[in-house]
């Protein structure tokens, strides 16, 4: 685990009190379709409104048959301390007085910092401890005890959802067990996908909430980087309506050209095996166009290079091409559109440039128009110049008309010349006139 997740789950933990209590309202950041890990440090963990000013009481629990260091007793009562010190603190904001919660933050960082550092049985006793106290804040007892689990599962996942099966630790949100054996069976996945796959079958039905196709592609993708033939044929496991999803997810793990040509050779070996050609198609087009993010992220030169090695027809360029986004491609943006326009069909050319160049005008015009002024002359040069004229006409459109001349005579220069005139802005009634005398429009 790393610190800066331990920092960030800390700083909600603690900020996440003050900023509920004040909107009287439960403030949820946990996402479903990201790793555990980032949903734990991404939840805001409140106080219960109804009772404000709980009086925490702490019963030590020792485990005579394990032998626990000091470090873990320690630790497990500066953390109910800590819980004790924020709810005093929300009460008193809560009564309008003025606090400062540096200290609290500090001290949570460090006690977080020390619980990632002890070994698994230490922190079983610590979520043990958890276990004996009444009047904790539901969401901060949940919070707390699944980034100890997690802690675990990162050590040893097999230990972590053994630890979750067997004892009887209480979560008040079942949700979140769920989710800790979601994300622990992905991480055992990495390790043992077989193993990961046995576990949720032995005990799907114990764990109902958490046998569902999240877990699946969760487990999938976390054997992608060492089996990805497997991985492939687990796609077979899903509900025909999440392969796709799953393909994509698979897609997504890759962040090297070798883990990419590793999954997209599984991907050709096993896609004959899916039971229908809707299927294999549904599938190879959601696991290639789920390439295109790192691969624009990337370094140009090796991306393309990869891109050509791929050996992929036309078609399958232009799936690529469809997920191209401004926020991936960025300073790549100008040779991102060349290489589309040698690689791609020339009917699906121009919706892919349009896309791209609207998006990049939208965001930096002034590095758009520079590049569009040195643009060759190709078959995406028309597009570039639309998606540029429309995307600067409602606040530059004397510029936007210089662009759409640069067309030749066609019904894409009259369609743009419309689309400038139809956004032109209204506190110009003047020369919206007059542009409309220059190109007989009316």
């Amino acid at each position: 685990m790393k610190l800066s997740f331990i920092i960030a789950t800390i700083i909600l933990v603690v900020g996440g009190i003050f900023i509920t209590r004040n909107q009287h309202e439960l403030i949820d950041l946990k996402l479903r379709k990201v790793k555990l890990v980032a949903k734990a440090t991404s939840l805001g963990i409140s106080g219960d409104p109804s009772n404000p000013d709980p009086k925490l009481r702490y019963a030590s629990h020792i485990r005579n048959q394990v032998e626990i260091s000091q470090n873990a007793k320690n630790l497990s009562k500066d953390l109910l301390q800590l819980v004790q010190d924020m709810e005093e603190m929300a009460s008193a904001q809560d009564a309008g007085n003025s606090v400062d919660d540096a200290d609290l933050q500090a001290r949570a960082m460090e006690l977080f910092g020390k619980l990632s550092e002890m070994s698994s049985a230490e922190i079983k006793y610590v979520i043990g401890e958890l276990d004996q106290i009444t009047g904790i804040p539901k969401e901060m007892e949940d919070g707390i005890k699944g980034l100890a689990i997690m802690l675990i599962a990162e050590k040893n996942p097999s230990l972590a959802l053994d630890f979750i099966q067997k004892s009887n630790t209480r979560f008040h949100e079942q949700q979140m067990r769920s989710r800790i054996v979601t994300e622990a069976l992905s991480l055992l996945a990495r390790e043992d996908p077989l193993a990961a796959k046995k576990w949720l079958d032995q005990h799907g039905k114990e764990f109902s909430d958490a046998a569902n196709s999240d877990t699946q592609i969760s487990i999938l993708t976390g054997s992608a980087k060492n089996n990805p033939v497997l991985a492939f044929q687990m796609l077979k496991d899903l509900d025909p309506d999440q392969m796709s999803r799953g393909a994509a997810m698979l897609a997504q793990t890759a962040t090297t050209n070798e883990e990419r040509t590793a999954l997209l050779q599984a991907m050709r070996s096993e896609l004959g095996n899916l039971d229908s050609d809707e299927q294999r198609q549904q599938v190879k087009g959601s696991f290639i166009s789920s390439l295109t993010a790192s691969l624009a992220r990337g370094d140009f030169e090796s991306s393309t290079a990869w891109l050509d090695e791929a050996n992929f027809s036309q078609e399958e360029n232009a799936l690529i091409a469809g997920g191209m986004q401004y926020a991936n491609t960025l300073q790549s943006s100008g040779e991102w559109i060349a290489w589309m326009s040698d690689h791609m069909p020339s009917e699906q050319l121009a919706g892919s440039v349009n896309n791209l160049v609207s998006e990049w005008t939208r965001n930096d015009y002034q590095s758009a128009g520079k590049w569009l002024q040195q643009a060759p002359d190709d078959a995406a040069k028309a597009p570039a110049v639309q998606a540029y004229a429309r995307s600067v006409a409602p606040y530059e459109p004397e510029i936007a008309e210089q662009w759409a001349l640069t067309l030749p005579a066609s019904e894409t220069r009259d369609q743009t010349l419309q689309m400038i005139r139809s956004q032109w802005p209204e506190s110009d009634p003047d020369g919206k006139a007059a542009f409309e005398k220059r190109h007989g429009l009316k």
